[in-house]
């Protein structure tokens, strides 16, 4: 029998990972309603932050590599590497988010709704030297449209 690292740290059968769920269990999901905390100005995907409904705070990321990544940290967590929680969210509504700059194309501005994003568990006190905006360059606001459908 195959043993891997569950979520990084407690030994797990390969057979009892939820792939569907990924690192985090069902649980570990992001919950609606979700309320806008701020916006990112770095990096190459328009992304801003939000709390849940469960009090958890959460990165949104849209763009080519949404749906992409979330699939990736599965197949990682499932060979037994340290992953971060992460979910696609295929529709929602973020409360409160008004005046966006890169994330305009992606949010709509009267109702806050949004489809196709990337959702990462976004705990600043851990790993906050791993968010270094270091060699990561900036779109313009026609290509951070572009990349909230792609």
């Amino acid at each position: 029998m195959r043993r891997v690292i569950g979520s990084g740290a407690t030994p797990a059968r390969f057979e009892a990972l939820s792939l569907v769920d990924g690192p985090g269990g069902r649980d570990g999901a992001p919950a609606a309603p979700f309320t806008f905390l701020e916006e990112h100005d770095s990096g190459s995907q328009p992304c801003l932050s939000v709390r849940d409904a469960r009090g958890r705070r959460w990165r949104i990321k849209w763009g080519h590599e949404a749906r992409v990544e979330a699939f990736a940290v599965r197949l990682v967590w499932a060979c037994g590497y340290f992953a971060e929680i992460t979910h696609f969210v295929p529709a929602g509504v973020i409360e409160g988010a008004a005046a966006l700059g890169r994330t305009r194309a992606c949010v709509e501005a009267e109702s806050g709704r949004f489809i196709d994003a990337r959702f990462e568990a976004d705990d600043p006190e851990v790993g906050s030297s791993s968010r270094s905006t270091a060699g990561r360059g900036t779109t313009t606001r026609s290509s951070a449209r572009a990349s909230c459908r792609a």
